[in-house]
Parts: C-alpha cells; sequence; structure tokens
C-alpha cells in the first residue's frame, strides 16, 4: 500500500468539510496530539491527505470501537518506532518520547531522540494512518520483543 501524499493542500475549512466535521473539531484533534497539520508562514493550518486519512481512520475507531481521544492517544504511542529504525532498538529505554505512553512520540512534551528534523516526516508518523494496521503492528512487535527478551 503506498502512502497518501504529505503535501499540504487543504485548508483547514476544505478539510473538515471533506471530513464533515467542524473546523472545531479538526483543531480539536490536533490540540489533542492525534495530527500535525503543515503551517503557512502565516499559522494557517494546512492540511495533506495523510491527515485527512488519519482523521477518517480515527472517527472509525471511535465510531465502531467506542474509543476516545485518550484511547487513541495512547494507542499511536505504542507505536513500536524500531520497526522503522531497528538500529535504535537498543537505546529505546533512554528516549523521552518512548517512554512517554500518553502520547504519540510527535506529541510528547520531550521529543524523541531520533535525529528527525520534523516528526511530520518521520515514518513513525507517516504510517500512522489505519489505525487496524497499528494495532496489529503493535501486537506483532509486543509478541516479538517478547520472544527476544525470553531467549
Amino acid at each position: 500500500m503506498s502512502l497518501p501524499s504529505n503535501e499540504p493542500i487543504y485548508t483547514i475549512s476544505i478539510a473538515a468539510e471533506m471530513l464533515g466535521i467542524s473546523t472545531h473539531t479538526l483543531r480539536l484533534y490536533e490540540k489533542e496530539g492525534l495530527i500535525l497539520p503543515h503551517r503557512t508562514k502565516s499559522k494557517r493550518r494546512i492540511y495533506s491527505d495523510i491527515e485527512i486519512a488519519k482523521i477518517r481512520s480515527f472517527r472509525q475507531l471511535m465510531d465502531e470501537e467506542k474509543l476516545n481521544f485518550a484511547a487513541l492517544r495512547h494507542l499511536l504511542a505504542l507505536i513500536p518506532c524500531w520497526l522503522h529504525w531497528p538500529e535504535h532498538m537498543d537505546t529505546c529505554n533512554e528516549c523521552p518520547a518512548f517512554n512517554n505512553m500518553g502520547h504519540p512520540c510527535w506529541a510528547a512534551k520531550d521529543k524523541c531522540l531520533h535525529p528527525m528534523k520534523n516528526c511530520r516526516d518521520c515514518q513513525v508518523y507517516l504510517s500512522a494512518i489505519d489505525i487496524y494496521e497499528i494495532k496489529n503492528k503493535v501486537f506483532s512487535s509486543y509478541k516479538r520483543a517478547l520472544q527476544i527478551r525470553n531467549n
């Protein structure tokens, strides 16, 4: 599956209309740390297909599984960054963002140790589109980590 475009093209009003939600609700997704919209020089929010796809996925999970924002943040915080950077697996325990289980790494107060300049371009953020895929990644990596630990 190819990723949707990360090119900022939708204003907040267009994005809200596409999603069938208010602009206030769209800002709430950002405030809750679930998305990182692009910003213009004048600080206006511009959304890409990545953010649109994420919100659709989040709304589906909220409707079907009755999850709230806190549950979504926690699930996103469980995304194993070592799937994208296995060379950093040994340093995960030292990473403040990895150890903050209440927020995804891109929304954590203390940023991660990975040298990525912009969290929006990070593979962890970009891969957090399909929430069901995230769940599968989290559980499969957890099983793999337990196997490594038990050997």
